[in-house]
């Protein structure tokens, strides 16, 4: 069991893999071809990662996610190494594919 904020939904399946949706205030200073780097890199400091790295950052096009068409959209694709206790006294380190999509919702406030 994971606690969730209340600004997330999480969905996991049985193999433990997940989708969160988070709603985030807006950064208005962010550029739309490299903005998820900014909360992957969060992500990272969240989860005390050991290492990470981003294999792919760039700004999404309608072809991607034709639903969303009139958003600005940034998609990145990076692993994060995360330490997870097994036990009091022993950690485990797990290498995480992170998927990530930042869409900027301007009329939303």
């Amino acid at each position: 069991m994971r606690q969730v904020p209340d600004n997330q939904e999480a969905f996991v399946d049985e193999s433990d893999n997940c989708i969160i949706i988070e709603i985030l205030e807006r950064e208005k200073e962010l550029d739309p071809k490299c903005s998820a780097r900014v909360f992957f890199d969060d992500l990272s400091a969240e989860n005390s990662s050991e290492r990470s790295s981003v294999l792919l950052c760039d700004e999404m096009t309608d072809l991607i996610i034709p639903s969303l068409k009139r958003y600005k959209k940034c998609g990145l694709i990076g692993t994060q190494v995360i330490p997870r206790k097994i036990s009091f006294t022993e950690t485990i380190y797990e290498n995480v594919l992170i998927l990530m999509v930042h869409v900027v919702l301007p009329e939303v406030s």
